[in-house]
């Protein structure tokens, strides 16, 4: 996957984000949140990943992006809690909806990989995800290619 390849995956991103987000507010002011933003560069990455991508109403996909915004917004505040004397009994409500943001965003995750195991076509690898899974399928990986291996850049990068 070099730059020439990913530049049209690249234009239709962008061309898929003003048609939803800036062509129907056309005039007015737009709001530009993180979500939204999240959404386009978690599909140029999983386009990458996975060979799809998500149309911005896709519930699940809301969901997703949500979950990390939350996921996000929740570390910056345990950073906080932690440098206050008093902080560590504010700690654990906090944590408790981290781990719920954790939680939807590892079940997401665990599905894209199940759903890619499903449909892997060893005679035809189109991506990331593919050519990792065929590599762990031959036997003389078998102790290289553990399902980590995948989990935690798909974690890191998509999310």
């Amino acid at each position: 996957m070099g730059k020439a390849s990913m530049e049209p995956k690249i234009l239709l991103e962008i061309s898929q984000y003003i048609k939803t987000f800036i062509e129907p507010n056309e005039g007015q002011a737009t709001k530009c949140d993180f979500v939204r933003l999240a959404m386009a560069t978690c599909n140029l990455v999983s386009q990458l990943l996975f060979g799809m991508r998500r149309e911005y109403d896709d519930r699940e996909f809301i969901s997703l992006m949500s979950a990390m915004e939350d996921d996000l917004q929740t570390l910056g505040t345990l950073s906080i809690f932690k440098n206050l004397p008093f902080g560590s009994w504010l700690l654990a409500s906090t944590l408790k909806k981290r781990n719920r943001s954790l939680d939807v965003q590892y079940n997401a995750i665990r599905r894209l990989i199940g759903d890619h195991k499903a449909s892997l076509n060893s005679d035809e690898p189109k991506d990331l995800a593919d050519h990792f899974l065929i590599e762990q399928s031959r036997p003389e990986n078998k102790d290289l290619y553990i399902y980590s291996g995948l989990f935690i850049p798909i974690n890191q990068w998509y999310l």
